[in-house]
């Protein structure tokens, strides 16, 4: 009879939390602590970084903070900075030192000159997020599709069709949990009016839903549904697209999502697929692929992040509430979106004109500024209780007052006042008006 408990070694279980480690992270913490290495070599410090006493490695992060550049010499972002003090806390953390840089008293030196230098740093410039990733417009999209990067008549395109949807439909971020996503993870289904839609069914590890708390789950399964007045760019077509291309043993609900490419060009016939996975390099470089096929040319910085940025720029501009935003892109609060959005160039025309009309006004009034300074009062009075055979039964009276005050005039001065006086409806109960 198999027993009820594994046999597991401690090796084993280093290895298995090591493998569950965030790989960005494990690769920023590896080169952050070969920089600091660097520096303490440089110090003529020989011990390990979790050898050294907390006094001492105080003051050693101290001068670390006010010291390290770039390769070129040039200063680092405020929030590079910080993170390099992050590495050294995650690493003193796996070796158990038993104190945090970032909050223990005994590092509170450390603290206070790393906010100190930030904002430094922030008088000389820096800190306005210069590597930020712009947003993919719907110009840009068009391009792909006019260019054959994007639709359903290659491998190579229904593969960045398909990508483009998942992280513009679903929220998906580009890396990991595009190249963990499984062919059973998205369904195919029908509503009961018979519109056909497409189903994130089961979503795995995210990066703000690891799994470590069972109850952060999505609250609404995303969906993205057909689109019978536009057939070239229905996302339910891609799919069944992909479905006829795949291989019959790729079909399992445990099989990868996104399959190596067969054949760039094939003939009738063969298959466009091989029974294995799309490599990790080719979903890294999928946009980046796209813009250097289509041939688009802007000053843009368009990566991989730029889907999920013109995902959440198009909802906001087309006023879709911030709580249901974060139902399709994933993100635990609200304030997350401030980091993907902005004032698009139209909300900006739109500001600019504003800012320069008012600038510029002259005394006489055009249409434009009665529509714009324009106020208007109204009250209504109604003659109610009327008797019988009254002069006023069945009329309704109403007073209307408009005032228009020109742009940067005193009200007293630029009031002009028109009043409509009286207006009287009749109506009897043989629908006669008089």
């Amino acid at each position: 009879m198999a027993s009820r408990f594994a046999s597991i070694s401690d090796e084993e279980v280093k290895e298995f939390t090591e493998k569950l480690e965030n790989e960005n992270t494990k690769k920023k913490t590896l080169y952050d602590i070969k920089v600091f290495k660097e520096y303490l070599d440089a110090c003529d410090e020989k011990r390990e970084i979790e050898d050294i006493t907390p006094v001492e490695l105080q003051e050693i992060i101290k001068k670390f903070v006010l010291a390290v550049r770039k390769k070129n010499g040039e200063e680092y972002e405020p929030s590079s900075l910080r993170a390099f003090i992050q590495s050294i806390d995650r690493h003193l953390r796996k070796n158990n030192y038993g104190f945090s840089v970032l909050n223990d008293k005994e590092f509170h030196e450390v603290q206070d000159i790393l906010k100190k230098k930030q904002k430094q740093l922030k008088s000389i410039g820096k800190g306005n997020r210069p590597n930020a990733a712009d947003p993919l417009s719907d110009e840009d999209i068009d391009t792909f599709y006019s260019r054959k990067v994007l639709g359903i008549h290659s491998p190579r395109a229904l593969l960045n069709t398909l990508w483009m949807n998942n992280c513009t439909f679903f929220g998906m971020r580009p890396g990991k949990e595009q190249r963990d996503l499984c062919w059973g993870d998205l369904q195919l289904k029908t509503d009961s009016e018979g519109n056909c839609f497409i189903e994130f069914n089961i979503e795995r590890q995210t990066k703000t839903r690891t799994g470590e708390n069972p109850r952060n789950i999505r609250e609404k399964k995303p969906k993205m549904y057909e689109d019978k007045s536009n057939a070239d760019r229905c996302p339910v077509n891609t799919y069944l697209a992909y479905k006829e291309h795949r291989p019959t043993s790729m079909m399992t609900d445990e099989s990868p999502f996104y399959l190596a490419v067969n054949n760039e060009n094939p003939k009738p016939g063969q298959m466009w697929f091989k029974c294995s996975p799309l490599g990790v390099n080719s979903l890294r470089s999928m946009l980046k692929n796209m813009i250097r096929d289509s041939g688009l040319e802007t000053d843009k910085k368009l990566v991989n992040h730029s889907t999920r940025k013109h995902l959440v720029q198009k909802l906001v501009d087309n006023d879709i509430p911030p709580n249901e935003i974060i139902q399709i892109t994933g993100h635990k609060k609200v304030n997350s979106l401030n980091n993907y959005s902005s004032l698009s160039d139209k909300k900006q025309q739109q500001i600019s004109a504003v800012l320069s009309y008012a600038a510029s006004t002259s005394q006489s009034l055009s249409a434009v500024s009665i529509e714009e300074n324009t106020k208007v009062e109204r009250s209504e009075s109604f003659l109610l209780g009327a008797t019988s055979g009254s002069l006023f039964q069945n009329c309704q009276i109403a007073r209307v007052n408009v005032q228009v005050y020109q742009s940067g005039r005193t009200e007293k001065s630029s009031k002009i006042r028109c009043e409509k006086k009286l207006k009287i409806t009749v109506s009897d109960d043989s629908s006669q008006s008089q």
